[in-house]
């Protein structure tokens, strides 16, 4: 169960798109939008252009906030941070735009202390840019520490955790 269930209100992405800078995106067979670059088809204040016919990375993609599991202020464009709950709800990512570096963490760091005090086992990934953190209930990791327990939590290529932190492999840890 996801401990960040707020309401079941609906709520629409569009015009925020800040999902739209931060993930690595196969666009095509032959074209990829690179993670914190903003992808082609988006447009400030509107966001994506090809909203009904994007590409499936995008069409299937949903933020905690898009899914009531933050509240309604903590919408990405508003916060500069995008953020998925994976693992079954035992991780959250939070990933920031490396514009605004802190903003996001700022804004959320009642709902992160709240989170992972929920339970033990949860963790958060703070990402910008990058570099990103892991956050435990009792401490936070950089560096080796981080790449360590990661690899022990997750396996050393899984491929969920790579999509998790922008498809990017090349994410320094600390």
């Amino acid at each position: 169960m996801i401990p960040l269930r707020i309401n079941e209100k609906p709520r629409q992405c569009l015009p925020c798109g800040l999902c739209c800078k931060l993930y690595n995106v196969k666009l095509t067979e032959t074209v990829t939008k690179v993670k914190d670059s903003w992808c082609p088809y988006a447009v400030k204040g509107c966001g994506c252009s090809i909203y009904e016919r994007r590409p499936e990375p995008c069409s299937s993609f949903r933020c905690a906030w898009l899914e009531n599991q933050l509240p309604e202020w903590a919408k990405p464009d508003k916060i500069h941070g995008v953020v998925q709950l994976a693992d079954g709800g035992k991780l959250l990512i939070l990933h920031e735009d490396p514009g605004y570096p802190g903003a996001a963490s700022y804004s959320l760091r009642e709902v992160i202390k709240r989170y992972l005090y929920t339970n033990y086992q949860f963790v958060v990934i703070v990402i910008c840019g990058e570099r990103y953190n892991v956050h435990l209930s009792d401490q936070q990791l950089q560096g080796e520490t981080a790449d360590k327990y990661l690899e022990e939590r997750f396996g050393e290529n899984n491929e969920k955790l790579d999509m998790a932190l922008g498809g990017s492999s090349n994410v320094n840890r600390g």
